[in-house]
């Protein structure tokens, strides 16, 4: 299972122990319920899949409302679980994994304060809000990766190929692709060298 997000290292267990007593402290044992079954679909379809099904299941234990400092205490763990779910690559991977997390979550929650505190707006719009801002990103990521990161790719590929058929050609013929004239010919050069 290595390469996967999913991997059970010590960390891990910690972070998702930590994220079913969170649920727990929350909602009691409907949370621990909650909790064990975030964790269950964190291990079959991974984080993004686990954090869905989480806050799912925080708005059916709380259908009326969640109080804002269980609800800070369930995003931490939240939090921690995308942290501990980063690839195991280089230590500026690592870190540049943590700061995107943390910077994604502090602008999700400025939002929410936003449109709840100075907006004076209801709960549901602060989700939506949230939500929208949080597809947006989505999506602009995708559009990213697919014309940055995957044609470049492309180019990178395609780019020693060009390279190494030019250079297999003859040198006239390369010569004549890149000018755009002719090369010269053979028996006239030889007739000049005739006359001198």
């Amino acid at each position: 299972m290595s390469g996967r997000s999913t991997d059970l290292d010590v960390p891990t267990v910690l972070v998702l122990a930590a994220l079913v007593a969170v649920f727990s402290y929350a909602a009691g044992w409907p949370g621990v319920v909650a909790g064990v079954a975030t964790v269950a679909v964190w291990y079959v379809l991974e984080t993004p899949s686990a954090v869905a099904i989480g806050h799912v299941a925080l708005v059916g234990l709380f259908p009326a409302g969640i109080d804002p400092v269980p609800f800070a205490i369930v995003e931490a763990g939240f939090v921690a679980l995308v942290l501990a779910s980063a690839p195991r690559t280089a230590r500026r991977a690592r870190i540049g994994h943590t700061v995107a997390v943390l910077a994604s979550v502090g602008g999700l929650a400025g939002i929410a304060w936003a449109v709840l505190g100075p907006a004076g707006r209801p709960l549901w719009a602060a989700a939506v809000a949230s939500l929208a801002a949080l597809a947006g990103g989505v999506y602009g990521l995708h559009r990213y990766g697919l014309v940055f990161v995957l044609d470049r790719r492309e180019r990178d590929r395609t780019e020693p190929r060009r390279r190494q058929r030019e250079s297999i050609a003859e040198p006239a013929t390369a010569a004549t692709e890149r000018v755009g004239s002719s090369p010269p010919d053979a028996d006239s050069t030889a007739d000049a060298d005739s006359y001198r």
